[in-house]
């Protein structure tokens, strides 16, 4: 999925505890693992944005959306 919003899915299928990191190529990222999370049966979705919008109010009038990168 390419754009502003992406999403990975991790499933740890085989529990290795020497497994110290995901690489994700497609959101050109690398996630690092806790030993806890390697020998635990879960499943974890990496969100990512590469915009940062902030929200802001100013004495009930118009909202003002701000967004860096």
């Amino acid at each position: 999925m390419q754009g502003d919003f992406e999403v990975a899915l991790w499933v740890n299928v085989v529990k290795n505890a020497r497994r110290k990191a995901v690489e994700l190529a497609a959101m050109q990222m690398i996630v690092e693992i806790p030993k806890q999370i390697t020998l635990a049966n879960l499943a974890m979705r990496i969100y990512h944005r590469s915009k940062v919008c902030v929200f802001a109010k100013k004495a009930m009038k118009a909202v003002k959306t701000v967004c860096v990168g």
